[in-house]
């Protein structure tokens, strides 16, 4: 069904990947599986962002990185792959990252 949904934006796709969705008590009665395809989804849209808006969104995303189960999940990949074609969201990416694992 997900690939029937009208193309979600990146809000949207943010909000697939944080706490308020995934962790929602409503949501924990759902099979992990399926919140996983619905991570992959939003991260498929979130593709489709230019460099300059995941770079505003980056923090958020990041912090999305708490709610992942695997180590190479769909939504690191997808931040390393953007780091990789731009200096400032790597530079970025770099330090919100060291902020995270500190606290």
């Amino acid at each position: 069904m997900l690939e029937e949904w009208a193309p979600i934006n990146k809000e949207d796709a943010l909000y697939l990947l944080s706490a308020n969705f995934c962790c929602n008590q409503f949501f924990t009665s759902i099979e992990s599986g399926v919140i996983q395809e619905i991570r992959k989804y939003a991260i498929k849209r979130l593709e489709t962002v230019s460099d300059e808006d995941i770079h505003l969104i980056l923090l958020q995303l990041v912090q999305a990185l708490k709610y992942e189960e695997l180590s190479e999940t769909p939504l690191l990949m997808f931040l390393i792959s953007r780091a990789v074609g731009s200096p400032e969201i790597a530079i970025s990416l770099y330090w919100f990252l060291k902020v995270e694992v500190e606290n």
